[in-house]
């Protein structure tokens, strides 16, 4: 029995899964630059990766490995293309060139082969394995039946991967590449989180973020994505702005003397 009536008339408006993990993927990264409580942010963006992997596993795709099944696919490509060349790949460690050997023979059968057409599994004990440290802390804030008692070690919650292991589900989805998908991006590679794969051709927000300090790029969150601002913002924000034209300059420099081979801009229509 309802406390407070719902105001919304039933069977008007449906949503579906692919609907529910987007907005809960575009919330978590709202509430992670506007830096609200970690373990609500654990909440919604581990919900919103559970639903997107769920949904990769419906079309054959096992998110445990899909993600590095692509990094040795898209390395085949290159490298049949061209782009890149066995001794790139060397360097990635022992046994890299002769696994991408074998994703190379793909390409050389079906040179139009697309990922999309590949299926990916790995053993049920590596799965749960996974899942299991994924969803440790995720299971510990839905309920509380089994371990009333239990405590958790606030060191195992981390929203920056959470986020991001759902924005690679949502990529191998199809799913729109949203602005706040790009700036999280953008911003994880800025902060070092990650690195940049193809640094010839960094992404526009890359070079405009890179070197900020971490409240800068978080304001500039918050601005863009979340539409407000905190108290402190305004003058962090207009410190960026006397640094941005000092950046353009740079940034045409380096275009021009042919350290960067393009800047891949994103188009969000």
């Amino acid at each position: 029995m309802e406390i407070i009536k719902s105001e919304q008339e039933k069977g008007r408006r449906f949503i579906n899964k692919l609907s529910v993990g987007e907005r809960q993927l575009a919330a978590a990264i709202q509430m992670y630059f506007l830096e609200l409580d970690p373990l609500a942010i654990h909440t919604v963006s581990s919900a919103a990766h559970n639903v997107l992997a769920d949904l990769l596993q419906e079309r054959g795709k096992d998110a445990s490995v899909h993600g590095v099944v692509y990094g040795f696919f898209r390395a085949a490509k290159d490298l049949h293309s061209g782009e890149i060349t066995e001794d790139d790949i060397r360097k990635w460690g022992d046994g890299a060139l002769e696994l991408v050997q074998q994703y190379k023979k793909l390409f050389e059968d079906d040179p139009e082969l697309h990922f999309d057409q590949i299926s990916s599994d790995s053993p049920a004990e590596e799965r749960r394995a996974y899942w299991s440290d994924r969803r440790r802390a995720y299971n510990y804030l839905k309920h509380a039946d089994r371990d009333a008692q239990a405590l958790l070690d606030e060191a195992t919650i981390n929203n920056e991967d959470a986020i991001l292991q759902a924005i690679v589900c949502s990529q191998h989805l199809n799913m729109k590449h949203t602005p706040e998908k790009h700036f999280f991006y953008c911003a994880m590679i800025a902060l070092g989180k990650i690195s940049d794969k193809n640094e010839k051709k960094p992404m526009d927000l890359v070079l405009l973020l890179e070197g900020l300090p971490k409240e800068e790029i978080m304001a500039l969150g918050r601005r863009n994505l979340c539409l407000g601002a905190y108290s402190d913002d305004e003058w962090i924000l207009n410190d960026f702005k006397e640094k941005s034209e000092e950046r353009m300059k740079s940034m045409s420099k380096k275009i021009a003397d042919g350290t960067y081979e393009d800047i891949l801009f994103f188009n969000f229509d």
